[in-house]
């Protein structure tokens, strides 16, 4: 889950919630300029998109009083590819949720 953990510290748009001591990686969906609570209400929404998209299984979780993401893996059949599509799939419904919840 190392490579999950270098993704997201290369993309502006999400950020690293926990540190990644093992096969464990929490982190957040973090628009740029959005403030805490929109960070929150935003990655409070996106486990149940996520799972309604299908493409890729990340769960919600609370890091020190924070909504993030948490994804885990132990599958030794899990590829670069596969971590790099959760990746996208975080990014592009993150961004849909953040349009939909601005819409109104």
């Amino acid at each position: 889950m190392r490579h999950l953990a270098d993704l997201v510290e290369q993309v502006d748009d999400l950020e690293l919630a926990a540190p990644v001591p093992l096969s464990v990686v929490c982190f957040r969906y973090r628009p740029a300029g959005a403030e805490d609570e929109t960070v929150d209400r935003l990655n409070r929404a996106l486990p149940a998109a996520i799972q309604r998209d299908g493409r890729v299984f990340i769960a919600g979780t609370t890091v020190r009083g924070r909504a993030a993401l948490r994804a885990c893996s132990v599958n030794h059949r899990l590829e670069r590819s596969h971590v790099e599509l959760a990746v996208e799939v975080v990014r592009e419904l993150g961004a849909r949720v953040q349009g939909a919840r601005t819409a109104y």
